[in-house]
């Protein structure tokens, strides 16, 4: 499951805008990912940052993202810019027994793109790479206080199964966390 394409339709427009699969960022397009990224942070988005990073910092990470061969990058473009991003982690090739589930991460549109559906089309693209790959099931883990993520992720039939108190420690105080799991054909685990 580890291989880099897949199968999976690629929504874009002819303008550039829609959600894509990058395996490589030129320069620019680098750089609009690190923008969004940082706008993402600055405003409180559930990405592993309290306080946006230096570019260089962004650049590094992202960089290191397109090159680890269990994680599929997926990019929105707005006003044909780069907004926001999603990753899809695949399962390790040895774990054959967790081999059918896949995580969500680093999940955010910046705030100058939303509201205009960018958010929904990385997730559902992201589901159709999952199902490409041959996934059941997605993991999907968020702040409890991002609340329109946890909206759209339960309209798109993500469950809760689980909430930790100390899920992010913010400006000295513990922020609970939600876990959520999606089975991608329908079924209930067990079922």
């Amino acid at each position: 499951m580890s291989e880099r394409r897949s199968d999976a339709t690629i929504t874009e427009s002819p303008d550039g805008d829609g959600v894509a699969v990058v395996e490589e960022l030129d320069e620019r397009a680098l750089g609009e990912l690190c923008e969004a990224t940082a706008l993402a942070v600055a405003d409180g988005e559930d990405i592993a940052w309290v306080h946006p990073p230096k570019q260089s910092v962004l650049a590094a990470y992202w960089k290191g993202i397109l090159l680890a061969p269990h994680r599929r990058l997926l990019v929105a473009r707005h006003d044909g810019r780069i907004c926001g991003a999603v990753q899809l982690i695949l399962p390790g090739a040895i774990n054959e027994a967790g081999a059918h589930a896949g995580e969500i991460a680093t999940f955010f549109v910046a705030p100058w793109a939303r509201g205009h559906g960018n958010a929904r089309a990385l997730l559902e693209q992201v589901e159709a790479e999952a199902r490409a790959a041959g996934l059941k099931v997605l993991d999907f883990s968020i702040r409890a206080d991002r609340k329109a993520g946890i909206a759209l992720v339960e309209s798109l039939g993500y469950r809760r199964w689980a909430e930790k108190p100390h899920y992010a420690f913010i400006n000295g105080t513990f922020v609970p966390g939600y876990f959520y799991t999606k089975t991608l054909n329908g079924e209930e685990p067990g079922g």
